[in-house]
Formats: C-alpha cells, sequence, structure tokens
C-alpha cells in the first residue's frame, strides 16, 4: 500500500468470496410407497396419487434468492431436472414419475450470489437410492458376477421355499447387450419361479448389461464377464 511516509506491505489470512450458502444434505423419500427411505417405487397408474420426492437443507437460511439444481444420473445417462428459485434452509421437491427399476445417484447443488456470476456455485451434495417395483414381485438373483462359462438368472431359493410369501413370482425375459447397446443374447422362461441360465463362454472378457422383463417392470443390471 503506498501512502505519504511511504510504502507499506499489508498481509492477511485468504478471504473467502464464493457462495456462502450449500446444500448440507439430501434425503430422499418414498412417500409411503416402496420398502424404506432409500427405496422407492415407480410411479404408474395405480399410484397416480404420490409422488417419490427428495428433501434439501441447507448449511443454513440464505438472506438472498438461490437457485436449486438437481441432477438425476445411472449407469446410462444423466437427467436434469427442473430448478427451483428458493429462499428457505429446506424444501421437498418431487423426484420423475417413471423411471426404470435400478440404482441411481441425485447430485443437488445451489447457486445465484449476489454478484449474480455463472461460476457463484457451490459443492454439490450427492445422495443414492434405488427405484424398487411398484408390484410385489420377488426379486432376481443375478450370479455369479463376474461369470465365466455361464450366467444364473433367477428366484431365490429362500424365496421359493418361503410359503407365507406373498410375493408373485412371474416369468421373465433378458436381454444382454454390450456398452455401445448391441443385443447379444436373449431369452425367457417358460413357467413361474423358473431359473433362467445365460451361456457366456463365447463372449469376451469385459462389462455388459442385463435387462431384465419382469411383469411390467424393466430391470436394468451391469454384469462382469471375465474368462481366466
Amino acid at each position: 500500500m503506498h501512502t505519504a511516509c511511504g510504502n507499506v506491505e499489508v498481509t492477511s489470512d485468504p478471504i473467502h468470496v464464493g457462495l456462502p450458502y450449500w446444500v448440507n444434505y439430501v434425503e430422499v423419500s418414498s412417500n409411503g410407497l416402496g420398502g424404506g427411505t432409500d427405496i422407492l417405487c415407480n410411479h404408474d397408474e395405480d399410484y397416480d396419487d404420490y409422488a417419490n420426492t427428495y428433501t434439501y437443507t441447507l448449511n443454513e437460511t440464505p438472506s438472498y434468492s438461490l437457485t436449486l439444481h438437481a441432477t438425476l444420473y445411472d449407469a446410462y445417462g444423466s437427467y436434469m431436472l427442473p430448478s427451483h428459485t428458493i429462499t428457505s434452509k429446506t424444501g421437498t421437491y418431487s423426484l420423475p414419475e417413471s423411471m426404470p427399476v435400478g440404482y441411481y445417484g441425485l447430485d443437488v447443488w445451489v447457486s445465484g450470489g449476489p454478484c449474480n456470476e455463472e461460476n457463484d456455485v457451490a459443492e454439490w451434495y450427492e445422495a443414492w437410492f434405488e427405484y424398487a417395483n411398484c408390484d410385489s414381485y420377488e426379486r432376481l438373483a443375478i450370479y455369479p458376477n463376474p461369470a465365466n462359462t455361464e450366467l444364473t438368472i433367477g428366484y431365490p431359493a429362500t424365496a421359493k421355499a418361503a410359503t407365507s410369501q406373498k410375493l408373485m413370482m412371474p416369468e421373465f425375459s433378458v436381454k444382454l447387450l454390450d456398452d455401445k447397446g448391441r443385443i447379444l443374447k436373449t431369452s425367457k422362461t417358460i413357467k413361474e419361479s423358473e431359473n433362467l441360465v445365460l451361456p457366456v463362454a463365447d463372449i469376451p472378457n469385459g462389462t455388459y448389461y442385463l435387462h431384465i422383463k419382469q411383469g411390467r417392470n424393466l430391470t436394468r443390471q451391469q454384469v462382469v464377464i471375465y474368462h481366466e
């Protein structure tokens, strides 16, 4: 600093000038559907009075309006959700009404400081959850994974043995796809509760994707094929 008495050097600790607010926590809720906080039902004609939601919580109540952003993604792509103008520390918004069964990540963050700069964005919060079947279908087991010569898709033996189970075990069909979306193998069961064995000895080592159609539901599962 230049003064009438000469130059003076002034030092200080680093000053943070970024957005002082950030998403501190995100909770995914099924609103009574599904099997728990992190297991959501798909939205369909039987449940059109309900919506799956996520609730954000900021580190503190903002003193000006912010924009809340959210992105939903899985192994196949990402889906930008509607943004919202927020002035509250916490709030709840809907997730998409219809998504394939599977595991998803949800990134939520805020932007829009007093300087209104595009890069005035705080770090996002990441939550993971699962879209499960709305119908009472027993979930299929896929094994072994990694697979060498064959891949088995079927209902767990414990489910078949449990006579008190109220879960359905319908026929299902499968498609094995590579990372370019090409269908390599297809097969289907011909009766309820039947297991399906998919030969994979002729498939090169790598990561592949099973598409399993079970009743009205489509499940996508990543599998690895490895030949020693």
